[in-house]
C-alpha cells in the first residue's frame, strides 16, 4: 500500500466518523437502511441535496461495505460533502459518479455471492472504469484512491474463486477461459506472482490440446478415409462383388484405422470432449463391424482360390495319370510286338 494510500485512508477514517455523527442528528427515525434499499439505489440517477443524500444514506449496512471497508468511508464521507457547502454542478457530478460506484461495486460483489463470477468480474471492471473517471474529476481523487484498495482485494478474491470452479472442471476448452478469467482477475489485481502461475498452467494446457487435437484430426482424416473406402463392407458378399481381391488391402487398413479411432476416443475422452468421444466411439463400432466382413470375405477368398487349386491339379493329376497309363499300356503293346516278329 502506498504512503498515499495510506494517509487516504487515514483522512477518510476520520471524515467517516464526523458523516456519521452528522447523519445520526440529520437521520430522521427509521430513515436507516439495510440491503432491503438496494432496488432503490439502482433508482434514476437524483438531481437534487436531498436526493443524493437520501440515496448515500439509503446504502447504510450494505453488506458488500462491512467487507471493503473502503466502500463504507467513501459513502460515510460523500454523506458529509453532500450536506456541507454549495451543492453545485461541479458537485452534482462528483457525487453521481460516487454513487455509480458504490452501487456496482456492491453488485459486483453480490453477484460473486451469488457464484456469478463471470458476471462479478464483468461489474468489476464497470467499477474499475468508474473509478478512473473519478481521477479525472475535480476533487474526485481522494474516493479514488479507496476505491482502488477494495477493487485490489475484490479482484484478487475473483482470481481466486475463478481457479477454485477452474480445478472443477473437466472440458479443456472451459477450463481454459476460466483460467483466462483468473488470470485477468489477478493481474487486475496487482498480483504479478499469482498472474505468472496462471498464465504459464493457462499456456501449457493449451499447448498439450493443441497437441492432442492435431493428433486427433490425423486420426480423425484416417478412420474417415477408410470408410469413405469401403462402401459395401457391411456384407461379405456385396465387398465381394465391389471389391474383390482388394479385400486384403482394405482389411490391413481396417487394423490401422482401429488403432487411429481408439487413439482419438482416448484422446478426446482425456480433454472430456464428449461430442468427439462419441464420434470415435461410433467409427471404432463401424470399423470393428467392417473388418470382421472383412475377414470373412477374404477368408472366403481364399477358401474359394484353395478349391480351385485343388480341382487343377486333380485335373492336371488325373491327367498325368491317364498319361501313365496309356504309356505303360503302349510299352506292353511294342512288346507283344516285337515278339511275334521275333518267332515269325
Amino acid at each position: 500500500m502506498s504512503r498515499t494510500a495510506q494517509i487516504a485512508r487515514i483522512t477518510f477514517a476520520a471524515a467517516a466518523a464526523t458523516a456519521l455523527v452528522l447523519a445520526g442528528v440529520t437521520t430522521p427515525v427509521g430513515a436507516a437502511a439495510a440491503d432491503s434499499h438496494g432496488s432503490a439505489a439502482q433508482a434514476a440517477q437524483p438531481e437534487t441535496q436531498e436526493e443524493y443524500l437520501d440515496r448515500f444514506r439509503a446504502l447504510n449496512g450494505t453488506a458488500a461495505f462491512a467487507q471493503y471497508q473502503e466502500l463504507e468511508v467513501i459513502r460515510s464521507q460523500a454523506v458529509l460533502e453532500v450536506q456541507v457547502g454549495n451543492f453545485t454542478d461541479t458537485k452534482r457530478q462528483r457525487m453521481g459518479r460516487v454513487l455509480d460506484l458504490l452501487v456496482t461495486f456492491r453488485e459486483a460483489v453480490a453477484a460473486r455471492a451469488n457464484g456469478s463470477n463471470a458476471r462479478s468480474l464483468e461489474l468489476g471492471n464497470e467499477t474499475d472504469s468508474i473509478t478512473d473517471s473519478l481521477l479525472e474529476t475535480e476533487g474526485g481523487r481522494q474516493y479514488a484512491v479507496l476505491a482502488d484498495l477494495a477493487l485490489d482485494r475484490f479482484f484478487e478474491r475473483n482470481g481466486q474463486a475463478f481457479l477454485e470452479r477452474a480445478e472443477g472442471i473437466e472440458r479443456t476448452p472451459d477450463r481454459l477461459t476460466v483460467l483466462e478469467r483468473s488470470a485477468t482477475a489477478f493481474r487486475r489485481a496487482g498480483a504479478a506472482d499469482r498472474f505468472s502461475q496462471i498464465t504459464l498452467r493457462i499456456e501449457t494446457t493449451r499447448q498439450q490440446y493443441r497437441s492432442d487435437l492435431e493428433e486427433m484430426n490425423e486420426s480423425a482424416a484416417v478412420t474417415d478415409a477408410f470408410l469413405a473406402s469401403c462402401g459395401g463392407c457391411d456384407a461379405p458378399t456385396e465387398a465381394l462383388q465391389r471389391h474383390r481381391l482388394n479385400v486384403f488391402a482394405l482389411y490391413s487398413q481396417s487394423l490401422r484405422a482401429d488403432i487411429e479411432a481408439q487413439r482419438g476416443e482416448t484422446l478426446a475422452a482425456r480433454h472430456a470432449l464428449s461430442d468427439r468421444t462419441g464420434q470415435f466411439q461410433s467409427e471404432t463400432a463401424t470399423i470393428d463391424r467392417y473388418r470382421q466382413t472383412l475377414a470373412v470375405t477374404g477368408a472366403g477368398v481364399i477358401v474359394g482360390f484353395a478349391v480351385v487349386v485343388a480341382l487343377v491339379g486333380a485335373l492336371v493329376t488325373w491327367r498325368l495319370m491317364r498319361w501313365r497309363r496309356d504309356l505303360v499300356d503302349a510299352q506292353a503293346g511294342d512288346v507283344v510286338l516285337v515278339g511275334e516278329i521275333l518267332h515269325g
